[in-house]
């Protein structure tokens, strides 16, 4: 049962980094993007909005507003 959860819980995070992506992308006149946020916490989302995103923008992790861990 907690495999399953762990399952659905990746699976939501990909795929919600999948439609910020998708989202960013269709946006005009876009050179930085910056990933800040405790939503961005999770290693799963942050990864993989990362890199796909890191082939076409330049990334900004913030240090003046860390990521709470």
């Amino acid at each position: 049962n907690s495999l399953h959860k762990e399952k659905i819980s990746y699976i939501f995070f990909k795929s919600l980094s999948m439609f910020i992506s998708k989202y960013i992308k269709k946006q005009k006149n876009i050179n930085s993007i910056i990933l800040c946020g405790n939503l961005f916490s999770n290693k799963v989302l942050l990864k993989n909005t990362y890199e796909n995103l890191i082939t076409e923008y330049s990334i900004v992790l913030p240090k003046a507003y860390p990521l709470d861990y």
